[in-house]
């Protein structure tokens, strides 16, 4: 399957739960103002296919990037904008009460997204797969 076809199935299907808010993939890609929380491969392949405008960082310095996307604090981002929250591991819970404690209406799950679209699914895993290859910790047999 290639990115357009994947893009295109993503974009039909809604997202909802977890008291986030119900959009589709294609809603995302429309709206200019696109954030995320969460700096980690979801986020970054996220970027790819629907690329951010930032992402929420209350630690980061004014100014400052992570892979080329700026960073900014929860209080630079406008609060009528979507975000996307990618914060899998670490505190997913804490960052969505984030997120609604500081006003936002418009936040998306990552795991909504992975769980709705299983051909946006296959795309993050291929940007994960691919990343490990390209700095040798890739546990299969694999090649580039």
């Amino acid at each position: 399957m290639d990115i357009a076809s994947i893009v295109k199935q993503a974009a039909a299907t809604s997202v909802a739960g977890g008291g986030q808010s119900t959009l589709t993939f294609s809603d995302i890609l429309r709206v200019k103002e696109r954030f995320a929380i969460g700096k980690n491969h979801e986020s970054l392949a996220l970027h790819l296919v629907a690329p951010l405008k930032g992402i929420i960082d209350d630690g980061a310095s004014p100014g400052s990037k992570w892979n080329g996307i700026p960073l900014l604090k929860t209080s630079a981002v406008p609060i009528n904008s979507v975000v996307i929250n990618c914060s899998t591991s670490i505190s997913p819970v804490a960052a969505l009460e984030h997120l609604h404690a500081s006003g936002f209406k418009s936040v998306v799950g990552f795991n909504n997204l992975v769980i709705t679209a299983p051909g946006l699914n296959a795309f993050f895993m291929f940007v994960n797969i691919f990343r490990a290859i390209s700095r040798g910790t890739c546990s299969m047999k694999c090649s580039v």
